[in-house]
């Protein structure tokens, strides 16, 4: 193609009028089409070789086009999966700290914070005159 084509103009500059990230680097339209060939599952360096035979270009935009849409079905459970994965994580860090450090040393009940066993100490505190007294501020802090 010559470069006084329009198509080519268009491939090859700067756009002059479009949408950016805030604070990012301009775009050219080329690059949109990296990050879409990107997606597509295509080789971002012979791309306009094979857009030279069009059977061929149309055959890779299809399969492409499937890879694609697999990828966005499969995009929101991978997703779910990574988070319920976080979750869980978490879940059995909190209970293994929960169960070493934040246990009531009277009943041995498992307070899911510091304030909890602070506030369960309390009900300790309140035996009949001549029980054992704890003290609180020494021992959570």
């Amino acid at each position: 193609m010559s470069d006084t084509r329009l198509p080519k103009q268009i491939l090859y500059s700067e756009l002059s009028n479009g949408q950016r990230a805030p604070g990012g680097q301009t775009k050219r339209f080329k690059d949109n089409i990296r990050i879409n060939l990107k997606k597509f599952h295509l080789d971002s360096f012979n791309w306009e070789e094979l857009a030279q035979n069009r059977t061929a270009w149309g055959n890779c935009l299809y399969e492409g086009a499937m890879f694609h849409e697999e990828d966005l079905r499969q995009a929101p459970c991978v997703k779910r999966h990574q988070r319920k994965e976080r979750v869980s994580t978490k879940k059995a860090l909190s209970h293994l700290s929960s169960s070493t450090s934040l246990q009531c040393p009277h009943c041995e009940k498992v307070c899911g914070s510091r304030t909890g066993l602070i506030n369960h100490l309390r009900t300790h505190n309140k035996d009949p005159p001549g029980g054992t007294s704890y003290s609180t501020s020494s021992d959570c802090r």
